[in-house]
C-alpha cells in the first residue's frame, strides 16, 4: 500500500486516494465544530467507503500518521460503538502513513479491525 511522494498531501488525502484506487467511492466523514474540536463518524471514522462493484462492501477508515496508528487502534477497540458498526457489516481499517525514504514513497501500515 504505497503512494508517490507528495509532501503536502495529508494522511486523509492519501487514504482517500488509496481507497479510490481500490474501487471505492470514498467520502470524508469527520468535521470540526466551531470551537475547533474534531468529530469523527461513530467517534472513530474519518472516511466512509462503499465499493463501486461489490454491493454491501462498506469500509470505515481511520487515517493518521504511522506514529499514531497504535493509539487509534486502541481508541477504536475501546469504543462502545465498535460492536454495532461491525454488526452492521461495516469493515474498519486504520491507515498509519509513513514516508519510506529508501523508496521515496508513502506507505500505509494498514490494520484491519473488522
Amino acid at each position: 500500500m504505497t503512494a508517490k511522494k507528495t509532501s503536502r498531501m495529508s494522511p486523509m488525502r492519501r487514504s482517500l486516494a488509496l481507497m479510490r484506487e481500490r474501487g471505492y467511492h470514498a467520502e470524508i466523514t469527520e468535521y470540526r465544530s466551531r470551537d475547533g474540536t474534531t468529530h469523527d463518524l461513530f467517534g472513530f471514522g474519518d472516511i466512509l467507503c462503499v465499493h463501486m462493484e461489490r454491493p454491501g462492501d462498506i469500509v470505515l477508515v481511520q487515517t493518521t500518521s504511522g506514529s499514531n496508528r497504535s493509539s487509534r487502534v486502541k481508541k477504536i477497540t475501546e469504543s462502545e460503538l465498535v460492536h454495532y458498526v461491525r454488526k452492521a457489516g461495516i469493515a474498519i481499517l486504520v491507515h498509519g502513513w509513513r514516508y519510506m525514504a529508501r523508496t521515496k514513497t508513502w506507505e500505509a501500515g494498514e490494520v484491519d479491525l473488522s
